[in-house]
């Protein structure tokens, strides 16, 4: 398999990526990162993104990295999947 033959999804439930993007906000100072806007978005990404993740996975080309761990933990996640690839 060539590292162009997968699609890397990461998995996470929408309180921690809700819980995330606020910290982005505080920290960059972003108005458009409040709760119900980012809400907005997660509901808009599964509705639209679904029926690609789906096809992926029905052509075995989807690999899923559980994303609730510590960035370094999902970073090597992530090199492990590649690296098997070679």
């Amino acid at each position: 398999m060539n590292p162009g033959d997968i699609v890397i999804v990461f998995d996470c439930s929408m309180d921690t990526m809700v819980r995330r993007a606020l910290r982005r906000g505080q920290v960059e100072h972003r108005a458009d990162d409040c709760e119900q806007a980012i809400c907005q978005r997660l509901e808009t990404y599964y509705t639209l993104c679904a029926p690609v993740l789906t096809f992926y996975q029905q052509k075995n080309l989807l690999c899923n990295i559980l994303a609730e761990e510590a960035p370094e933990n999902i970073f090597v996640k992530c090199c492990s999947v590649i690296e098997s690839l070679q």
